[in-house]
């Protein structure tokens, strides 16, 4: 009898422990209208964009409309003929066009708030909360909610784009052209307070003699990881992983020195995702984090 309660005892706590988990399951998606244009994910896995419309768990497919309203009914959507081209991490900030007239509008629509047409040129990022936004077209560029569009390239040029942005919005990365007969594979580096980099200078000493041209396609969340192609004489490309880091540079300055110390005495003490100060990304600013910015202080200086 001793042995059945606690074997009993046992299984409550057990059910008890699990009761809130998910298991692994896949689900299958009738697309409302047929429309698959513009497929998204939010960074948190909850929410999927489609042109048209949005699906999240547990409350299934809505039409988004423009004034940040949802709804069942197909004819009361947001009829702007728009493409999605990114989404904020809960997935209630999305960027991109809408082609209205045949003409490209480049625009950001909030939950609660509707559609906004704050910058000039084709958003192709936005950072965890919504409130950067990066694109580009006829030049490179990053919106700040509440403090506006900064062009991210200081020089005459015939064009550029930054395709992708930390989650923070403090670095970006893009590509560029010089003119308009200009078809190297060009690409740059940007960051808050720093400015911008060349991508093959400012990594010079890490390409090998054969690499000709670099271009950047994504950015990790942190800022610190990116991928592309490389390709040499003969256009021969390889796929590139490259690590910017300079272990205890927190703010990416390329100096580690006591802003990099602050940053981490300010958020010591914190845990969650995408922190500042969080070096080695475990999830948590700690004494692990502090340590190596002391073991590294002055480098790059």
């Amino acid at each position: 009898m001793q042995t059945l309660r606690r074997l009993s005892w046992l299984i409550g706590l057990l059910a008890g422990l699990s009761g809130g988990a998910e298991a692994q399951r896949v689900v299958f998606i009738e697309v409302p209208g047929g429309s698959l244009g513009g497929l998204l994910l939010s960074g948190d896995g909850q929410t999927i964009y489609t042109n048209i419309a949005r699906w999240r768990v547990g409350e299934g497919w809505w039409y988004w409309r423009a004034d940040g309203s949802l709804t069942r009914n197909f004819n009361e959507r947001w009829t702007a003929n728009q493409s999605a081209r990114g989404v904020s991490y809960d997935g209630r900030v999305i960027v991109g066009e809408d082609y209205n007239y045949y003409i490209p509008h480049p625009f950001r629509w909030v939950e609660g708030r509707g559609v906004e047409y704050p910058f000039g040129g084709a958003p192709r990022d936005v950072s965890f909360d919504g409130r950067v936004v990066v694109g580009g077209g006829p030049a490179a560029f990053r919106w700040v909610e509440e403090v506006g569009l900064e062009l991210l390239l200081p020089f005459q040029h015939y064009s550029s784009e930054a395709a992708s942005v930390s989650w923070d919005g403090r670095v970006a990365v893009g590509t560029y052209r010089w003119d308009e007969y200009d078809y190297t594979a060009r690409s740059f580096w940007w960051r808050e307070g720093v400015g911008w980099q060349d991508l093959r200078e400012a990594f010079a000493e890490l390409w090998p003699e054969w690499v000709e041209e670099v271009e950047v396609y994504e950015l990790s969340a942190d800022g610190r990881y990116m991928v592309g192609l490389v390709y040499d004489q003969g256009y021969r490309f390889k796929l590139f992983w490259l690590d910017t880091g300079r272990l205890g540079d927190v703010d990416g300055n390329g100096c580690v020195d006591d802003g990099d110390l602050l940053e981490v005495l300010f958020n010591f003490g914190a845990s969650g995702m995408n922190l500042r100060g969080d070096l080695n990304r475990d999830g948590a600013v700690d004494e692990t984090d502090l340590l190596e910015v002391l073991l590294h202080f002055g480098e790059g200086c």
